[in-house]
């Protein structure tokens, strides 16, 4: 293929890993937009390349978050096996799907997304009285920083929502980190630092069974995909040793001006403006 070619998916790559890793979105939100108006890939093969890249960046941000131990891994584990179950789902289903409803789905996500993170201030619940309770952490809710007590709520219930999560995290493309990041800083009471750390987390393996279905079934186009993974690798990097520089309050803010952009892309992108 033409190197230039090939440098300009290493670019989308770079750029989206950054900004996923700080978000705890995985950067498919960036990749599949940016695959499917540059490249004319259809929504399907975006989605294939996006989960591989997602899978392998998300991977590297999640054992930096480990070693600072920001990632909530109990919490992480409890929303795994349904976000998983999910993913297959999701991804099975895409590939009988039109592209435009794709699409559709993606900017109602990311819609969601950003209207709940900027209506809803951060939650942080005090640890309960009661040591019965078990759902209390001590985490480091920054990197670098001190230990903090927080108490996680409807930790179970929330497990459906991880279901939902990786459905669509495979039908469009975008690792669920969308849906992941304001479950658990708003309706479970994660701080936000948590939150995206423990996110890159589960979304580092759901993202991979998503890509294995669309593998199967002949969609992945793997030049491509590892152009695209190589470059969210080295934006992985960048953004998870970024976060240290970024308080909760402005990851929040930009979070939701960063979903409201890329979901009026995709828009435009299933009317045919794009």
């Amino acid at each position: 293929m033409d190197p230039g070619f090939l440098l300009g998916l290493f670019l989308i790559g770079l750029v989206a890993g950054t900004i996923g890793t700080i978000f705890g979105v995985g950067g498919g939100v960036m990749v599949v937009p940016a695959l499917t108006i540059l490249y004319s890939l259809t929504a399907q093969e975006a989605a294939a390349i996006s989960l591989v890249g997602i899978a392998a960046s998300s991977s590297y941000a999640a054992s930096y978050f480990i070693s600072e131990e920001v990632v909530n891994i109990r919490l992480g584990m409890i929303l795994l096996v349904p976000t998983v179950m999910g993913s297959l789902i999701g991804a099975s289903l895409a590939l009988n799907v039109q592209e435009w409803i794709l699409l559709c789905l993606l900017a109602a996500v990311m819609t969601y997304s950003g209207l709940y993170m900027i209506r809803n201030p951060e939650r942080l619940s005090s640890p309960p009285r009661d040591s019965r309770v078990k759902m209390t952490y001590r985490n480091r809710t920054e990197i670098g920083g001190v230990y903090r007590e927080y108490t996680v709520n409807h930790p179970h219930s929330s497990s459906a929502v991880g279901g939902i999560s990786g459905a669509l995290s495979s039908l469009t493309g975008i690792g669920g980190g969308s849906i992941n990041v304001p479950l658990m800083n708003i309706w479970m009471g994660v701080p936000m630092k948590v939150s995206t750390s423990t996110s890159s987390f589960i979304i580092s393996i759901t993202s991979m069974s998503g890509a294995l279905i669309y593998y199967l079934n002949g969609v992945l186009l793997p030049i491509v995909a590892a152009s695209v993974t190589l470059g969210m690798l080295a934006g992985s990097y960048l953004g998870s040793h970024s976060t240290r520089y970024i308080n909760g309050y402005a990851l929040r803010r930009h979070f939701s001006v960063f979903m409201f952009v890329m979901a009026v892309v995709a828009l435009l992108k299933a009317g045919g403006y794009l």
